[in-house]
């Protein structure tokens, strides 16, 4: 496997070779060795960290999930309506972070509870309904958009949102008629995502196609996802801050101290 430099490479995803600007399509699995020559060219010194066959590669459902709920409503909401109502509007769901995580983040950043308690609570409907018709800029030109075209649109991404939830953070394993239904979605997300988000397709939307791919296989994605892996990030931060500041100039050393902390957190109970 390879550490992909950025979601703006040439080949953004880790799971196939997908050219950056084909993201509606699924690439040719990465394989080692290489034997694509342009591929070659443009990564020539690519040496793996290690080798998996790319179906054993869980598609970060969760990383999915925030990315393309947060890009609907910080590029899709903020186009019809002030982002200070925005951001009045997200302060009911909005949890307060501890000094040792990243601080208050922005709207556009929810997390995964926050993004519950936004969908589960349907705060955004009261919002749409009181909208009215919109002056927006289309290809540099101001139109007028209706509130019927408007509503529809983000009643859609508010749909997608919860069948996303449903299906990337899920822990039950799903049957085939299911997975079908997914897959619907999937395409249906795909082929309407530029019209109805008005944004360009990107890394996290290709990856919505591995994603069935891997629950056709494992026919569950949430109980595989890196929840648990970034649980350990508040973890080891909450160490960092409040455990081992008295090594504050060996970054190493508390870092080593920290794991062996975990480590033994996790076996005190087969002792």
């Amino acid at each position: 496997m390879l550490a992909i430099k950025s979601p703006s490479s040439k080949y953004p995803c880790f799971i196939c070779r997908v050219v950056d600007n084909q993201l509606t399509t699924r690439g040719e699995s990465r394989r080692y060795p290489f034997e694509t020559t342009e591929y070659s060219l443009i990564q020539p010194a690519a040496t793996p960290l290690f080798y998996t066959h790319p179906s054993h590669l869980v598609p970060l459902p969760l990383h999915v999930f925030l990315g393309l709920c947060n890009r609907i409503l910080s590029h899709t909401f903020t186009r019809y309506f002030p982002s200070q109502q925005l951001t009045d509007t997200m302060k009911q769901i909005k949890t307060i972070h501890t000094a040792h995580g990243g601080g208050r983040s922005g709207y556009q950043d929810l997390n995964g509870k926050e993004l519950e308690k936004l969908l589960n609570r349907n705060i955004l409907l009261p919002m749409i309904d009181q909208l009215k018709e919109v002056r927006v800029k289309e290809n540099g030109n101001p139109i007028i958009i209706k509130h019927e075209k408007i509503k529809s649109n983000l009643i859609k991404c508010i749909e997608w949102m919860k069948s996303l939830q449903h299906f990337l953070l899920s822990s039950r394993s799903f049957d085939e008629s299911e997975i079908d239904s997914f897959e619907l979605l999937v395409h249906q997300i795909i082929s309407d995502w530029v019209k109805i988000t008005h944004t360009s397709v990107t890394p996290k939307v290709h990856m919505l196609l591995h994603c069935v791919e891997f629950m056709r296989t494992h026919h569950a994605l949430g109980r595989y996802a890196e929840s648990q892996l970034e649980h350990c990030h508040s973890v080891v931060n909450q160490l960092l801050s409040n455990n081992h500041k008295n090594f504050i100039s060996d970054e190493a050393e508390r870092l080593r101290r920290c794991l062996a902390d975990i480590a033994l957190r996790r076996i005190q109970s087969h002792i």
